[in-house]
């Protein structure tokens, strides 16, 4: 398993923090939801991949219609297990964390895609259940692509397809599922 790190998170955090800071006082209105997604996790050396599921909260706030600016922090809810020259090994997402800018287009009220992207920090583990266990993090560049869908004033829908990390032969994506909410 290789999941390399590079740690550039604390420009990140000032970053992000002081857009949502700038962005919140001058937006129309802030917004936090939560997201199911349904992740791939392939590596080029292993011809498997591995399904993996992770919940995450979002907390995000609004530069004008345009852009946002979003912090995610996740965990992931389940493992599977991959066949590496005849050993099972199971495979697990621990944590992911990041910042990241929205930029979209309200086509609608109701309808508003938009593209993402940021800096994601994750944590794997992976073990051959009892004989060993061995966890690893690694920082990336994440972008996407998704829509929210308004179903109230204050409430929207949401699905998302996102690249969370592809780096030293290592890939984490797939799509999410979710909800926000404006305050």
């Amino acid at each position: 398993m290789q999941f390399g790190s590079k740690t550039i998170l604390g420009t990140l955090a000032i970053g992000a923090v002081a857009l949502l800071g700038s962005g919140t006082a001058q937006a129309e209105r802030g917004y936090f939801g939560g997201n199911l997604a349904f992740l791939e996790y392939e590596e080029e050396s292993i011809s498997d991949s591995a399904d993996l599921t992770a919940g995450y909260l979002r907390l995000g706030g609004n530069a004008n219609e345009y852009v946002s600016g979003e912090l995610r922090l996740g965990l992931g809810l389940g493992e599977d297990s991959v066949n590496v020259s005849g050993t099972t090994v199971n495979v697990e997402l621990d944590t992911l964390f990041g910042g990241y800018i929205r930029g979209g287009y309200p086509v609608t009220e109701e309808f508003y895609p938009y593209v993402i992207a940021g800096i994601t920090r994750a944590e794997l583990t992976a073990s051959v259940p009892g004989v060993v266990s061995i966890s690893d993090s690694g920082t990336d560049t994440s972008f996407g692509l998704g829509a929210d869908l308004s179903v109230t004033d204050n409430a929207s829908l949401n699905v998302e397809y996102m690249s969370w990390y592809d780096k030293d032969g290592t890939d984490v994506s797939g799509f999410s599922l979710g909800a926000s909410f404006a305050f």
